[in-house]
C-alpha cells in the first residue's frame, strides 16, 4: 500500500479514529464521576492559580495578562500532547501494526483527534474567561479558524515524523519529553517578552512562540503577526515534506520496529 492509498483508506474510515479517541478519554477516566470534565477542572484549576500568582507580578492590565496566559497554555497543552503522543503512536498500537488490519496514518488520525478533544474541553474555560474580560475586537476571534487548521496539519505531521523516528529510535521518546519541559519555559506563556528586553526578543527564534502568536496576537490585540504566519507556513511546509517523504521510506519497517 502506498503512502496516498495509506492516507486515502484513513480518511475513509475517519469514524474510527473519532470513536477511538472518545473511547481512549472513556477508558482514561472510567468510573470516575466527572469524567472527561475532569480535563477542564485540570485545565481551570491550573490557568486560574497561574493567573492569580503570574497576574500579580505581571506589569500587564490582568484582563489582557489572563487571556495571554490561557489561550497560550490552551495551544501549548495541544503541542505539548502531540509531541509526547507522537512519539508512541506506532509503538503504543503494535499488536494493530503487526496485524495490519488499520492503515498506519490512522493511529496518527486517532491520537490527533484525542487531543483535540482535551483542547475543545479545556477551551470552555477560555470561553468563560471571555465572558469576564471580553475580547476587545470580537472579529479577532475569527482567527481561531485558520490557526487551528494549521494546528491540526503540524500535529499529523509531527505525530508522523516522531512516530517513525522514535520506534526506530526509542531515545528519541525521553529526548522530546525533556526537551518539552524545557520549550514550556522558554516559550511566552506565563510571561510576555515585552517585559524582559533584549532577553525577551529570544522567544521570537522559539517556532513555538510563533505557533502560539497565530492565533493569540490577534484576539489580545496584538495584530496579525505576519512574521509568525510566515514563519509558522514554511515550517508546516517543510514537516510535511519531510514526514510523508520519511513514512514512505520506513512505512514497510514499522512492523519490525515495534
Amino acid at each position: 500500500m502506498s503512502v496516498a492509498a495509506d492516507f486515502a483508506r484513513a480518511a475513509r474510515l475517519w469514524r474510527l479514529a473519532l470513536d477511538g479517541a472518545w473511547m481512549d478519554w472513556r477508558k482514561r477516566y472510567s468510573r470516575s464521576v466527572l469524567g472527561v470534565a475532569w480535563v477542564f477542572v485540570m485545565f481551570a484549576a491550573f490557568v486560574g492559580v497561574k493567573i492569580v500568582v503570574f497576574g500579580a507580578m505581571s506589569p500587564y492590565e490582568l484582563s489582557f495578562f489572563a487571556q495571554w496566559l490561557t489561550i497560550g497554555f490552551l495551544l501549548w497543552q495541544f503541542i505539548a500532547s502531540s509531541l509526547t503522543d507522537g512519539c508512541t503512536v506506532f509503538i503504543g498500537n503494535e499488536r494493530w501494526i503487526k496485524a495490519n488490519v488499520y492503515p498506519f496514518s490512522s493511529f496518527v488520525f486517532q491520537s490527533v483527534c484525542r487531543n483535540t478533544i482535551q483542547l475543545g474541553v479545556s477551551a470552555v474555560f477560555l470561553v468563560l474567561l471571555f465572558l469576564v474580560f471580553p475580547v476587545a475586537d470580537p472579529v479577532a476571534l475569527l482567527w481561531f479558524a485558520p490557526g487551528l487548521f494549521v494546528f491540526l496539519l503540524t500535529a499529523v505531521w509531527i505525530q508522523l515524523l516522531l512516530g517513525v523516528a522514535a520506534a526506530r529510535f526509542r531515545d528519541i521518546s525521553h529526548l522530546v519529553q525533556t526537551l518539552t519541559r524545557l520549550l514550556f519555559f522558554l516559550s511566552p506563556i506565563l510571561w510576555v517578552p515585552g517585559q524582559f528586553g533584549r532577553f525577551g526578543a529570544i522567544a521570537y527564534y522559539n517556532p513555538v512562540t510563533h505557533y502560539l502568536a497565530i492565533i493569540r496576537d490577534p484576539i489580545v490585540g496584538e495584530g496579525v503577526p505576519v512574521t509568525s504566519w510566515i514563519v509558522v507556513g514554511a515550517i508546516t511546509v517543510v514537516g510535511c515534506a519531510v514526514s510523508v517523504v520519511l513514512f514512505a521510506a520506513f512505512r514497510r519497517r514499522l512492523v519490525f520496529w515495534v
